[in-house]
């Protein structure tokens, strides 16, 4: 956002690669690279999505490391049709990249980090702390023991860098976790601390949790909660 510089689209293909490029159908055209011609590493934050439009695209590539998310392992069999319909349409994206990495003889290192948090940008512990500074307190279902891995953006970033610079890398797919694993109940009294006030969480049936929170959804602070959100906190999603 300097001044004088060139800002990019990168959701769309066509506004790195220059005048006269089409992508309108979603697609790359070989040999109409530009800039991304010259590009031999491609680091993808998301979304999948753009990663596997982007590859074609660039001729000289020889390495992508790509982040997804751990959600294609806990969130195929969702009670939300929304979240099932966006799962479906990330595993069709990484099913599309890797097949074009594979053609063309692309390393690919596609991790599925669990639970990213850090720069108040997450829709998970930044979703739980607006939550809790917005109510000082926070519903649990149950016992919520359910146990999780969150990594921190930092580090995951710190991972991307290493797997960029790495001499002799193979394709490989893999989950990232955090150094830490703790119950979900743990992790958001966790969220309270960090937030300079003392645990206030009430466990509440998550039948009945989930019904207040749907009749809730209209809320602002609400949006993207769902049954899921409340239903997964006694799930275990760790990976080794």
């Amino acid at each position: 956002d300097e001044p004088g510089t060139n800002r990019l689209d990168w959701l769309h293909p066509g506004a790195v690669l220059g005048p006269g490029y089409e992508c309108s159908d979603g697609s790359a055209n070989e040999g109409q690279g530009g800039r991304l011609g010259e590009v031999h590493v491609l680091l993808s934050c998301g979304p999948v999505e753009l990663a596997a439009r982007l590859v074609p695209a660039c001729s000289g590539l020889r390495r992508v490391i790509c982040i997804s998310t751990s959600s294609v392992y806990t969130k195929q069999n969702s009670t939300d049709a929304t979240e099932r319909r966006l799962i479906n349409a990330i595993m069709a994206a990484e099913d599309t990249l890797s097949h074009s990495c594979k053609e063309r003889g692309i390393t690919l290192v596609l991790l599925r980090p669990t639970l990213i948090y850090g720069c108040g940008l997450d829709q998970n512990v930044s979703r739980i702390a607006r939550l809790i500074r917005r109510f000082h307190f926070f519903p649990l279902a149950g016992s919520a023991v359910g146990l999780r891995q969150p990594v921190h953006a930092a580090d995951l970033a710190g991972l991307a860098l290493k797997l960029i610079q790495a001499e002799n890398l193979r394709s490989l797919e893999s989950p990232v976790g955090g150094g830490d694993v703790l119950t979900y109940r743990q992790m958001v009294e966790r969220v309270f601390a960090a937030n300079g006030l003392a645990p206030c969480t009430i466990p509440i049936t998550p039948s009945v949790l989930t019904g207040f929170f749907s009749a809730l959804a209209w809320l602002p602070a609400m949006q993207g909660v769902n049954s899921g959100f409340f239903l997964r906190q006694n799930l275990d999603q760790v990976f080794d």
